[in-house]
């Protein structure tokens, strides 16, 4: 943190803002006008009328509010190295506090009315100059006794006259020259801080340059062992690469050819889960109606009601048992299909697991080949769809066979 910018705002009694942003032109800027008001103290002190002795603006005791705070600032500079952040924070909240309490007794300098304003104190005291300041920066009248009148006089001149008594460019002229007079004393301060700055980088650079060249021919010889050593121990490491690169292409090589297989038991298993959803919610809404219309007739047929189909003939026996014999095939089929599809389903997702088995073994260990032809036919044989009670066709390896080879192989 550069402890010497900070950014402070304050304004005069007139309520012209000032901003600073670094501490020593907030101390030459405030110094200035502490010597300002002390040296027109001085001349009306020595030069003034009776009254503008006896009787001064507050304005003209501004030096004592600005004096303190120079001193403070002065106090500050010699100790900034010292300072953490905490620190700084707390003194430029400090400062902040009491450059806001200068508003209503200090009038800045630079005023085109200042000039004005210190004449009318010189002549004619305090009430002439109040009433003028009143009447230039409050756009009120003070005209309570003869003296404040003229200076409320002098303020409508101010304004809207030409004279060369009281013309605003001789004001404006004046405050200008002490513009350019600060201006010309804070170019040469500049001119010799940057002359002190430019010794003391040529001097840091000339360090900086020996300090470098030195590091630069101790880390070239630290280098040169290094890379002697790192050579050694990266062909030792390049030749386990090697190794390493050889199993991991022979892996990849695998995931290439059962990476499409395993999308494809994936899809295939989300596809039976949502068949067998269907399929159950199929059984279950055929289950319910099958119920409600045996439970409504035999409530019918209880109760004694007139029905279409009786019990009684043989007609009304054969209709109701050809009804019960369908509804009875189709539970059984609804049902035969929902096991179908979650046994598919249960299938597919162990087919899919299989295979992520299997390429993981074969990242950490060499499968035997006996035992990865019994893998790869129990991941490729055909599926039993659970509808087919019996078939004849040869038995191939499931699942649970290829389980149990992978654990026997990693055993081994």
């Amino acid at each position: 943190m550069n402890q010497t910018e900070i950014d402070v705002k304050f304004h005069d009694a007139t309520g012209q803002l000032f901003e600073f942003q670094g501490i020593r032109a907030l101390q030459e800027f405030l110094g200035k006008e502490q010597e300002f008001w002390v040296e027109q103290t001085r001349l009306i002190d020595s030069e003034g009328s009776a009254k503008g002795k006896q009787n001064k603006h507050t304005f003209l005791s501004s030096n004592k509010q600005l004096q303190p705070i120079v001193q403070m600032i002065d106090s500050w500079l010699p100790q900034l190295d010292s300072w953490n952040s905490d620190k700084w924070t707390q003194e430029v909240r400090n400062l902040q506090q009491q450059v806001q309490n200068l508003k209503p007794q200090w009038f800045w300098s630079g005023h085109p009315a200042c000039d004005q304003f210190i004449a009318l104190q010189k002549e004619y005291g305090a009430d002439a100059a109040d009433a003028f300041f009143a009447i230039v920066f409050q756009s009120s009248v003070k005209a309570t006794s003869r003296e404040a009148f003229i200076g409320s006089l002098v303020g409508y001149e101010f304004f809207f006259q030409d004279s060369d008594l009281l013309r605003r460019r001789k004001s404006e002229k004046a405050a200008f020259s002490r513009l350019r007079d600060s201006l010309f004393k804070s170019e040469k301060s500049l001119i010799d801080e940057v002359e002190s700055f430019k010794a003391g980088f040529s001097e840091w650079d000339r360090e900086t340059r020996a300090r470098t060249e030195r590091l630069y021919d101790l880390n070239k010889r630290i280098g040169e062992r290094r890379l002697r050593q790192h050579d050694k121990s990266f062909q030792e490491h390049l030749h386990n690469w090697n190794e390493s690169i050889a199993d991991l292409e022979s892996t990849y090589e695998e995931k290439l050819k059962l990476e499409k297989p395993a999308q494809y038991w994936k899809r295939a298993a989300d596809k039976y889960r949502t068949q067998g959803r269907w399929w159950a919610a199929t059984l279950l809404i055929a289950l319910s109606a099958g119920l409600l219309a045996i439970g409504a007739f035999f409530l019918s047929w209880l109760e004694g009601q007139q029905i279409g189909v009786s019990l009684s003939t043989l007609q009304g026996i054969a209709i109701f048992g050809t009804f019960g014999a369908v509804f009875a095939f189709l539970v059984r089929v609804l049902s035969k299909l929902v096991f179908s599809s979650f046994h598919l389903m249960r299938d597919a997702e162990e087919r899919e697991q299989l295979t992520y088995l299997y390429l993981s073994l074969t990242k950490e260990a060499e499968i035997h080949k006996d035992s990865r032809d019994v893998i790869l036919q129990a991941l490729f044989s055909r599926t039993d769809s659970g509808l087919l009670g019996g078939d004849s066709s040869p038995t191939m390896p499931s699942t649970s066979d290829a389980l149990r080879v992978l654990s026997r192989n990693r055993g081994s």
